[in-house]
This record gives structure tokens, C-alpha cells and sequence, in this order.
């Protein structure tokens, strides 16, 4: 049984990666700098042990010896919106002096969850992912993609999600809900496409990538891959092959209350793959 530790076990997509890990039967190191992460109780699914890990990016003292007995590290954790100092602390030394820690320890596989951020500003349309540069503009972008590099450097692998909604979500479906709000008239020109993936479906993706029986980054039918050249050829782009359009996500809001999305993050058909 793999002891997979989660950083940021407490954030949104971290519990679902916890959740998702439990179910496969992990044993689980769960770090956070703050908040208790929630302990998965998987149904079904068989589970192993659970143990609790406070230590803080923001304090290399504090990572010492937390990657101890541990195979796979899922890094979950990101400041997003703090000051560029801030998010040079947390994102980009935070994750490196990590990622040292990692390979002190003897861990195999390292997992990154960064942000398709890290390829700017722009309109994205009939491109690969092995075709983008990366051209990070605000700092936590920037630093996301400095966190990168220390992950590809150790030989680890990095996930890119553009959109993830789903329960505990406080950016695309609250977003969508207060634009909705906000804007007068009506939204029947809205044509824009965009890539979302569900946090369920990211957790799994997370959590598969993190197996020692995947050699490459994974590409199940809801995933392009990322280049196999230079640094990047460990990335993954996570997003279904088709993206979806603003207008189909109007319908799927209006469709449930608004209320009710912004609680659950949760957007129902025709908004799904």
C-alpha cells in the first residue's frame, strides 16, 4: 500500500485529490499550513491509514523530514492573489524547498498541480499544448511556473487545468453567477469556448498520474498531452477534447438556481462531458 502525501490536503482541489486517493486505498499524509484537512471516509473503498501533517511553504523549517516514509507526493498548494513577494515565498521557494524534502526522502514520483495560466494572456484556439510557450503575466502565475520548473527538474510531472469547478468551488460557477447578475440584457451572443474540467475528474487524473505504473503523463480521453520535448514533456493539459461554450453554461445556470451553483459549484447538463 503507497503512502501518498497531498499538500494542501485542505484547499479545493486538495480534499478531492484526498478523497479520490482513499478510495483507491492510499495510505494518506494529508499537509497543510492552517486549516485541518478533512480525513476521507471513501464509501466504497477500502482506505488506509490517515495521518495529519502541518507544515507551511511559506517555512522551509517547518517541511523538514514531513516527506519521511513517503512514495508519492500530490502537490495541491498555491497562493493565488497574494502580493508578488508573497507568492514568490509560497509558489515558487515554497515548492522548491519541497521538492528537496521529497527527494530527501526517497520519494518516486512527484505531481504538480499548476495552471494553464502559466501560458498567459490570449485566445486560445485549434493549438496544442506542445505549441504555447509559456508567458506567465501576473506573479502568481509566474511563480507557478517558476514551481514547475523545480518539480520537471526532480523528474516530476505537472498538471495544467484551465476552468475546475465543482463542490467547493469559489471562482467559475460564483463567478459565472455574479456576471449573470450584473450584466443587463441578454446573453444570446455569448459564443466564447472555454476548457473546464470537474474537480473529480482532475482529483482521478491526479491521483492515476501519481501511480508508479504510469510512465508518462496519462491521456485518458478527457486529457491532451503535452509536448514531449524539452521541459514540458512531462505536462499534461487536463480538458476534454471539445470545450465548452459560454452559452451552455447561461443554460445550465438557469436551469438550477444560482443560489444553489454558487453552494455546491456544481453545474448541471448540458455544462458536462
Amino acid at each position: 500500500m503507497p503512502t501518498v502525501m497531498i499538500a494542501g490536503a485542505a484547499g479545493f482541489a486538495g480534499r478531492h485529490v484526498a478523497a479520490e486517493a482513499a478510495r483507491q486505498g492510499a495510505a494518506l499524509a494529508l499537509m497543510s499550513h492552517r486549516r485541518t484537512p478533512h480525513r476521507p471516509n471513501p464509501n466504497p473503498g477500502p482506505g488506509g491509514p490517515v495521518r495529519s501533517v502541518r507544515a507551511d511553504l511559506a517555512d522551509p523549517d517547518s517541511l523538514r523530514g514531513v516527506c519521511r516514509g513517503v512514495d508519492v507526493l500530490l502537490h495541491c498548494a498555491s497562493l493565488i492573489g497574494g502580493t508578488p513577494g508573497e507568492s514568490d515565498t509560497v509558489n515558487a521557494r515554497g515548492t522548491a524547498a519541497l521538492v528537496a524534502e521529497a527527494q530527501r526522502a526517497g520519494v518516486s514520483r512527484i505531481v504538480y498541480l499548476s495552471t494553464a495560466s502559466v501560458y498567459g494572456r490570449g485566445t486560445f484556439s485549434n493549438v496544442l499544448p506542445r505549441d504555447l510557450e509559456r508567458r506567465p503575466k501576473s506573479s502568481t502565475s509566474r511563480t507557478r511556473a517558476l514551481a514547475e520548473d523545480a518539480v520537471l527538474a526532480a523528474g516530476g510531472f505537472v498538471l495544467r487545468p484551465y476552468l475546475v469547478y465543482g463542490r467547493g468551488d469559489d471562482w467559475v460557477v460564483p463567478g459565472l453567477t455574479r456576471l449573470l447578475r450584473a450584466l443587463p440584457g441578454r446573453t444570446s451572443g455569448w459564443n466564447a469556448r472555454l476548457s473546464v474540467i470537474s474537480v473529480t475528474e482532475l482529483a482521478a487524473l491526479l491521483v492515476g498520474q501519481g501511480s508508479p505504473r504510469t510512465s508518462a503523463c496519462r491521456r485518458p480521453s478527457t486529457t491532451r498531452r503535452c509536448p514531449t520535448r524539452s521541459r514540458h514533456r512531462n505536462c499534461c493539459a487536463p480538458s476534454p477534447p471539445s470545450p465548452g461554450s459560454t452559452r451552455r453554461a447561461r443554460r445550465s445556470l438557469r436551469r438550477r438556481p444560482a443560489r444553489g451553483c454558487a453552494r455546491t459549484g456544481r453545474l448541471p447538463p448540458p455544462w458536462t462531458w
